[in-house]
């Protein structure tokens, strides 16, 4: 049985509760931070523990305090991120309730699950190749990803 990455109960969490309607003001810089891949934000933003780390970047392997966007991949903030999804989590099924009792016949909580980790793979693709800027909309990304793939409008 594969095991389950939280970045993608969070995110699926998040669209549900904002595809439900109910106000997400307490936490609308969160959602925002890390809907649009913006690791450095969200993690300050919610001040859970950041996990050691060690980075190996232009032939030297160290263990870094001070990871961040600007200078690492978002792989390594993705996974530095971890105790604070969990925290984030946490505080929103306190806010929210439990993810299985917002209810949505239409789409299961797995499908909420898959799109969010395929959004994130786009992201992370995307601003690897520094296609993207911060908050850029998923359309555009797509969009952006096609042409560096050189993949046409009707394969996408």
């Amino acid at each position: 049985m594969m095991k389950k990455l939280i970045i993608g109960h969070v995110v699926g969490y998040m669209l549900k509760i904002m595809k439900s309607g109910i106000e997400i003001n307490k936490f609308k810089n969160e959602f925002a931070a890390i809907r649009h891949g913006n690791y450095d934000d969200f993690i300050y933003l919610v001040k859970g523990e950041k996990p050691p780390i060690i980075v190996y970047q232009n032939g030297i392997i160290s263990n870094q305090d001070i990871i961040s966007q600007k200078t690492h991949c978002d792989f390594a903030n993705l996974i530095l991120s971890g105790p604070s999804l969990k925290k984030f989590f946490n505080d929103c099924q306190i806010e929210y309730g439990d993810k299985f009792v917002i209810s949505e016949d239409e789409i299961s909580n797995e499908i909420y699950y898959k799109v969010a980790l395929f959004e994130i793979s786009l992201r992370m693709h995307a601003s690897n190749q520094k296609l993207m800027n911060n908050r850029e909309k998923l359309v555009d990304i797509i969009n952006k990803l096609g042409d560096f793939k050189k993949i046409s409008f009707e394969e996408m």
